[in-house]
């Protein structure tokens, strides 16, 4: 990407999958996340903004981390489950009648993004005879959508008002605030270090 200024790259990976069962497994989690996300009353270009900026951030994340290669749409469900997150944190002070209920909702996305990285910790692999083992499942990816579907989600997520509450909160502004700053500094930390400090594979077939 860096050498030929590929950058599309870093969307494409969203739209392919490797075989028939990832596939499957991806579709069915994107639809299982996106109704439960959709739920919250955020939108459709909200949702596609964190799906697109999350699996962004999470193959830059990857190529900053591993040379190896991973394509499938789960780098970016893992930003629908912190973006899910990030509307529990939102709206802490508003769900302030449902007491302890709130850290069972957050243990609940919790518990479902660890169940959802043992799924795909077990990589998939094609063997081709001349050719290396390719590793499709990459969680550097996973964990750098998950950074950035957060940062987004405090920016982007449907804000709970109370009865005649109509301007933002201090603690929402707060949010807001931290989303887009770390937002910032994480893309830019991404942008330094990928020219800074990561040595670019030119051909991946050739790599020893």
């Amino acid at each position: 990407m860096r050498y030929d200024w590929q950058y599309w790259r870093l969307v494409t990976p969203l739209f392919l999958s490797v075989c028939f069962q990832q596939f499957v497994f991806n579709s069915c989690a994107l639809v299982l996340l996106g109704f439960i996300l959709e739920a919250t009353g955020i939108g459709f270009a909200k949702m596609a903004t964190i799906f697109i900026g999350s699996g962004i951030g999470g193959t830059f994340f990857g190529a900053v981390c591993s040379s190896d290669l991973a394509v499938g749409s789960d780098i970016a469900y893992f930003g629908f489950i912190s973006a899910l997150l990030a509307a529990a944190i939102v709206n802490w002070k508003a769900l302030d009648s449902i007491g302890m209920m709130r850290l069972c909702l957050i243990m609940m996305i919790v518990f479902l993004f660890i169940i959802l990285l043992l799924f795909t910790s077990n990589p998939i692999t094609v063997v081709n005879i001349g050719y290396p083992t390719f590793l499709y499942y990459d969680l550097y990816a996973h964990f750098g959508s998950f950074i950035t579907g957060l940062l987004l989600g405090l920016m982007l997520m449907r804000r709970a008002r109370r009865v005649g509450q109509v301007q933002e909160s201090s603690f929402e502004k707060l949010c807001f605030k931290i989303g887009a700053g770390g937002l910032l500094f994480f893309f830019g930390l991404l942008t330094v270090l990928w020219f800074t400090c990561v040595k670019p594979v030119s051909n991946f077939f050739l790599k020893s």
